[in-house]
């Protein structure tokens, strides 16, 4: 299932960046429980939510989430609709 694999991705990028769940979620202004479900594959994910875990964990996206579409070109085109 995508949601397990974009999780276990998230947890081995964050785990080489923060040492906590907590410490994570700190930088996200969320709390542990948040990361948590995301990490197990149990949260729904959404564009912005995956965006923001990148940001913080300071890779592309495309990097994080292997998506077929390319979150790259989603984002470029969400804003330059939002525009």
């Amino acid at each position: 299932m995508l949601s397990a694999r974009w999780g276990h991705k998230l947890r081995t990028e964050r785990k080489a960046k923060f040492s906590t769940q907590e410490e994570f979620a700190a930088a996200l202004t969320r709390d542990q429980s948040w990361v948590s479900r995301y990490e197990r594959g149990k949260a729904t994910w959404t564009l912005e939510v995956m965006l923001t875990f990148a940001a913080v964990l300071g890779v592309a996206p495309g990097e994080l989430f292997d998506w077929p579409f390319g979150v790259e070109q989603i984002e470029a085109y969400r804003l330059s609709v939002a525009a």
